[in-house]
């Protein structure tokens, strides 16, 4: 648990267009979580650049993407 709150907390902490790519989708305690590879959106082709983490997501958000889509933190 420790370790999720400290990616979690990483992973807010970056810029507000910071876009990754969901490689897990899981459900805890009643909330909604992606895993993300993070993408660099300032290069022309959107290459992985590693990293990444979870981000806690509304369950509309968590239905409405699938495994392998893009997602972008506002």
């Amino acid at each position: 648990m420790k370790k999720l709150i400290f990616l979690t907390l990483i992973f807010l902490s970056c810029d507000s267009n910071d876009c990754g790519n969901i490689v897990d989708k899981y459900k805890s305690n009643g909330l909604y979580f992606f895993t993300l590879t993070r993408v660099s959106t300032n290069s022309s082709n959107n290459s992985q650049s590693g990293g990444g983490g979870q981000a806690e997501v509304t369950k509309e958000v968590y239905d409405s993407f699938n495994l392998g889509e893009e997602y972008c933190i506002d």
